[in-house]
């Protein structure tokens, strides 16, 4: 019977140990900005095929230094005619902010990050 008791004892601590540990790990996902079990399936994010951002993204990359806004919207009419210097500034400008994809140096030129 002690034997009995003893394991139950030792079962009843894992199951508490493993729901801490699984607490911690919701907590540090949390901290991390992740959340548990989203509809995404832990796939990566990042900017959405085919937009303005992506669109430069993938024009910056080919450039491999920092373009100015007009050559950059220049490079990108040629996919997207109806695109202007102000609507690109304005795809860019939260990730410029944010300090995601893009910065803009002092001379105003775009570059990846």
């Amino acid at each position: 019977m002690d034997d009995d008791k003893l394991i139950e004892r030792l079962e009843e601590g894992v199951r508490e140990a493993e729901e801490l540990l699984r607490r911690r790990k919701d907590a540090l996902a949390a901290l991390k900005g992740k959340t548990a079990g989203g509809k995404r399936g832990g796939r990566a994010r990042g900017l959405r095929p085919g937009s303005i951002p992506a669109l430069a993204q993938s024009a910056l990359k080919n450039y491999k230094a920092p373009v100015s806004l007009e050559d950059l919207t220049t490079h990108l009419k040629k996919t997207n005619t109806s695109l202007d210097a102000r609507k690109l500034s304005i795809a860019l400008s939260r990730y410029v902010r944010q300090g995601q994809y893009f910065v803009v140096g002092e001379d105003g030129k775009y570059s990846l990050k």
